[in-house]
């Protein structure tokens, strides 16, 4: 697995520097969040944002989440197994916990582990609201990189490739004004994938 961190050393990331001074500018722990697919963006919490922050993700107990599970650890973030599916309940608890003790951003995949691609899930909404902390939603483009015939047509980007990441801060206050949790979850999807670019496909319209 140390080929994982050495391969992430690698890749270059492009951010916009008002974006970028903005992210670092976030004085308390924030939910993070980026497509299923994107999964190597994680990288830039501990590369370019800089932040005193540790980092933890959940990832699915499944056979499937292994291996981003497996990722996430080699580029430094904290793993709680469990998903939707199961330990659902439980895995939120325990990332609320850490994330309310002040001390590590939390890393969401809001379309994971089962899909469909693109989508954001109910969980997000829930964990963004019950955190009461800033959102940092992150987007990429990979110039150069291998697609899985996964459901997420996962990203491996290649080698000293190039990755232009977006970004695009929520603060909890305006997510909180949105009245219902369906317009809510329908306003985040639609922000990442507002700053989300897919060559391969077309973009989904928010459900």
């Amino acid at each position: 697995m140390l080929l994982i961190r050495l391969w992430a050393a690698t890749l270059r990331f492009k951010i916009d520097p008002e974006d970028l001074t903005r992210a670092k500018a976030l004085k308390k722990p924030a939910i993070i969040l980026f497509w299923h697919n994107h999964i190597f963006l994680a990288a830039v919490g501990k590369k370019a944002f800089k932040r005193p922050y540790k980092m933890s993700a959940i990832a699915s107990t499944s056979r499937d989440g292994a291996w981003p599970a497996a990722v996430f650890h080699q580029l430094g973030v904290t793993i709680i197994r469990g998903s939707a599916h199961t330990r659902g309940v439980s895995a939120a608890r325990e990332m609320l916990a850490v994330h309310k003790h002040g001390d590590q951003d939390l890393c969401l995949t809001p379309d994971g582990s089962r899909g469909p691609r693109y989508h954001l899930r109910p969980g997000a909404v829930f964990l963004a609201t019950q955190a009461e902390s800033p959102i940092l939603l992150t987007g990429a483009t990979f110039h150069r990189a291998w697609r899985f015939k996964s459901w997420d047509r996962f990203y491996l980007p290649k080698p000293f490739s190039r990755i232009d990441v977006r970004l695009r801060i929520i603060p909890f206050e305006r997510l909180a004004a949105v009245p219902t949790e369906k317009e809510a979850r329908e306003f985040l999807e639609t922000e990442l994938l507002a700053i989300t670019v897919d060559p391969d496909e077309p973009l989904p319209a928010p459900q």
